[in-house]
């Protein structure tokens, strides 16, 4: 018996059990207190004791220092840890991947050791290692073809399967590239897109430019080599063609590759595979270099509009393209003929007679994104927030062993049967999230303003009947464009129309020629404009999906007091066909008469886009004089031009 003077209660020591306890009698029942084991005296263990009425009752058995007889759950705990500490700290992956890992062997240990109460043992033995600090491109190949850190390069699920991805330097230390040969060669590649973006996750070695080819196979969307760059240069561009092919040298011919990023993009492909096809924007850009190099000149007005007419025949049928060249070129005066009869001949030998017009024409239904490189971007920081441990510095930008690891899984899944349902890789036209707000966070709303309902209606219970909801409030899909005017003229869905005071007007065309299109437009906002510029843009990116008739999305702003206003948030235009007369185009969708002023009608939706998401107060001729400062703004800033398109539809879901 011992006296304790500060509480002035006497505790007694017991021995129950092979353990010593020390406890604290009192009148009514015995506290919980700390043991002391009897193998190890001097440790306090977490385990406690309860006594109530003269009976001795353990509440938490001790967690080292197990009986006698049970040695062997002892040492087969002990080489459980010392597995899970060296996996922890030579290896990248998730705790939990871990654990799940190597418990398979101890399956004993399951209910004894659950991951539960090994984690914060885990991620505390994870910080003792120190991880190299990367600088460069080339050390970071350099530490990773070290035995120390091979291991960050291994993206199985399985901690024990050692398939890693390449990564390579080139280009004097300016461009690192990083895949995988395993999901390459597991792939069945139907397409390609390649796409950039300034957006770089986190800066690395003065990295500015992401480039990431994705491959489509069964409508998923694989991303399979990552490109970082410090400059977006033709030798770059070019480099990275050439290393693509070194790294798909067993790509099917017929394999397209879409190219959503600049000519020079475009030119860097198309030197090392042959089809190649690019946004409306590109093939402008391109054609304006070439006019530049046969020193034409873009302000005489009629060479202008030349060019322009040059450019939209591109987006016409190629069994059209030649006729059309060749009616624009009888077309001309004696005098513009004169001026362009170099160009002219250099477009009709490499852009008629010699291009593929699979590569020429745009007017095929192609459903790659504008820029494919944003999308990934945004799984990547997401990727970022969930799974990458925060000591991975340089791992942190990409989140790749993540993204490859679940690629790996994903494919392994569709090869073996093409119908098999997948979870983490997103649909190549669904990563962009058609609704405003997800069926979650209406919830969240309606819970803080009905909590006591939201007690008696769990939001798992009620998932599926509102998805049913959903689903019922959406129009029935069309099968034409006729049918889907006639369904968003319907005054049960006029609602789809209406938002923020603007009221949008559909009318259904159908010219002489067989064309038809669907005219979007709140006609008291453009009678209130007075322009004298009107600027047109087209792609081929349609969203939602609807009829498969439908092929080009045209957009239309209009240049007011030398600001770019968004008149294409109000126009939207989609066409089967497109009449290279712009003043015939107009006059279908009532532009000519609700602008009796306007002289001009511009293609150089590029710099336009950026004046307009710029938001600042330039003068068109001063903002299309800074080529690059104008490029670079649209590649931070750059927003799909059916943005618009995809808001007002938001809840429309056809296809």
């Amino acid at each position: 018996m011992r006296f304790n003077i500060r509480s002035s209660n006497h505790w007694e020591t017991l021995v129950h059990d092979h353990y010593i306890y020390n406890i604290n009698k009192t009148d009514r029942r015995t506290d919980k207190r700390y043991l002391y084991c009897k193998y190890a005296r001097s440790k306090k263990c977490p385990g406690s004791l309860i006594v109530e009425n003269g009976i001795m009752r353990r509440g938490t058995d001790h967690k080292f220092h197990p009986k006698e007889e049970s040695t062997e759950l002892l040492e087969s705990e002990i080489v459980f840890r010392r597995s899970l500490y060296y996996a922890t700290t030579t290896n990248h992956k998730p705790s939990r991947q871990i654990y799940d890992t190597l418990i398979i062997m101890h399956p004993e240990l399951a209910d004894v050791l659950p991951f539960k109460k090994i984690e914060r043992t885990m991620a505390r033995w994870r910080k003792r290692t120190v991880f190299p600090k990367f600088e460069s491109y080339s050390e970071l190949v350099e530490e990773l073809g070290n035995e120390q850190w091979q291991f960050l390069k291994c993206f199985s699920a399985d901690i024990y399967d050692e398939r890693e991805f390449s990564i390579q330097v080139k280009n004097d230390n300016k461009m690192m590239i990083i895949y995988s040969e395993d999901i390459i060669n597991g792939l069945n590649i139907e397409n390609l897109y390649v796409s950039t973006t300034t957006k770089v996750l986190p800066d690395f070695d003065n990295s500015k430019f992401l480039t990431v080819v994705i491959a489509e196979m069964n409508q998923h969307a694989f991303p399979i080599v990552w490109f970082l760059t410090k400059d977006y240069s033709s030798i770059t561009n070019g480099e990275i063609g050439k290393s693509l092919k070194e790294i798909l040298p067993n790509l099917r011919d017929g394999t397209i590759i879409y190219a959503d990023s600049t000519s020079k993009m475009t030119t860097g492909l198309g030197a090392k595979f042959l089809q190649v096809q690019g946004s409306f924007e590109n093939l402008c850009n391109m054609l304006r270099s070439i006019a530049h190099e046969h020193n034409v000149n873009e302000d005489d007005g009629d060479v202008n509009l030349t060019l322009r007419k040059l450019m939209t025949i591109i987006l016409l049928p190629e069994d059209k393209i030649a006729i059309q060249f060749n009616a624009i070129a009888d077309n001309m005066n004696e005098n513009t003929k004169e001026l362009l009869s170099n160009f002219f001949e250099n477009y009709k030998v490499n852009w008629i007679d010699r291009f593929n017009p699979i590569n020429f024409s745009l007017y095929q239904n192609c459903p790659a994104i504008n820029d494919v490189a944003m999308i990934h971007w945004r799984v990547l920081e997401q990727k970022l927030r969930t799974t990458s441990p925060e000591h991975l510095s340089i791992f942190r930008y990409t989140g790749i062993t993540s993204i490859m690891s679940s690629s790996l899984k994903d494919s392994s899944k569709l090869i073996e049967n093409n119908k098999a349902r997948i979870y983490t890789t997103p649909r190549i036209n669904n990563s962009i999230n058609t609704n405003d707000k997800s069926v979650t966070t209406n919830i969240d709303e309606l819970c803080l303003k009905y909590p006591e309902g939201a007690a008696l209606v769990p939001f798992s219970s009620m998932l599926s009947t509102i998805n049913n909801w959903r689903r019922e409030c959406h129009p029935p899909q069309p099968k034409s464009l006729q049918e889907y005017a006639s369904f968003l003229n319907m005054k049960k869905w006029e609602n789809l129309m209406s938002r923020n005071k603007s009221k949008l007007t559909i009318q259904y065309i159908n010219s002489a020629d067989g064309s038809h299109a669907i005219v979007y437009a709140d006609k008291a906002f453009l009678k209130s404009i007075n322009t004298n510029h009107i600027f047109v843009d087209a792609t081929y990116q349609i969203i939602p999906k609807i009829p498969k008739e439908i092929y080009q999305f045209l957009t239309v702003m209009a240049l007011v007091e030398d600001n770019a206003l968004p008149v294409a948030w109000h126009h939207i235009f989609i066409i089967q066909t497109f009449v290279t007369d712009f003043e015939l185009g107009f006059k279908w969708c009532f532009l000519k008469s609700t602008y009796p002023n306007a002289q001009e009608c511009g293609c150089n939706f590029h710099y336009v886009k950026a004046l307009t998401t710029k938001a600042t107060k330039l003068k068109l001729d001063e903002f299309i004089n800074s080529r690059e400062d104008a490029k670079g703004i649209h590649e931070k800033t750059n927003r799909p031009c059916s943005f618009y398109l995809r808001r007002t539809l938001s809840t429309v879901s056809f296809g």
